[in-house]
């Protein structure tokens, strides 16, 4: 879904930035990924 609503905004040419050749990865590489630490 993320990636449907990425390339509508590169269509629509409403980014400010081109788009990447692997959109995909490059939306993973953006995203939080919280890491917590096990104190048990």
């Amino acid at each position: 879904m993320v990636l449907a609503a990425a390339k509508v905004v590169f269509v629509r040419g409403l980014a400010v930035m081109r788009e990447p050749a692997d959109l995909l990865n490059h939306i993973r590489s953006k995203m939080y990924d919280p890491t917590f630490r096990k104190y048990v």
